[in-house]
């Protein structure tokens, strides 16, 4: 999966970060998992497919993966440049596209295994996420 998310980023000269999309396949067990598979394929897929641009990069990263070429770190002013940011993923990746690199997309998604999610949790989870 590592190889497979560094291949565009090496790629593209322009690239400063790459990251793998999410799904959720296992079988839903409980009400938060179904909230949590819900999350992810019906608004976080479908806002970085609505985000995309024709060239394929995005002007964020999702960080469930996420590989970073050293120079575009810097180029941001480190990732210092996100304490005290709640969602430090998406606002490394705005940096990112601010500074004219490019964050892309890697082929192949990442699996994310979520089972027995209480409800609680997810309503915790999910109110974090909109904040």
């Amino acid at each position: 999966m590592l190889r497979v998310a560094v291949e565009p980023l090496l790629e593209e000269p322009n690239a400063g970060s790459a990251f793998a999309p999410v799904v959720v396949q296992n079988r839903l067990r409980t009400g938060g998992d179904t909230g949590y598979a819900l999350l992810i394929h019906a608004i976080y897929g479908p806002a970085v497919a609505l985000a995309s641009r024709p060239s394929g990069d995005v002007p964020f990263i999702m960080g469930q993966l996420m590989v970073l070429k050293r120079p575009a770190i810097e180029a941001i002013g480190g990732l210092e440049s996100a304490d005290g940011q709640l969602v430090d993923d998406m606002h490394i990746g705005a940096c990112m596209s601010r500074a004219g690199l490019r964050n892309v997309q890697s082929s192949h998604p990442l699996h994310i295994v979520n089972c027995g999610m209480s409800m609680g949790a997810f309503i915790r989870l999910y109110e974090n996420a909109a904040v």
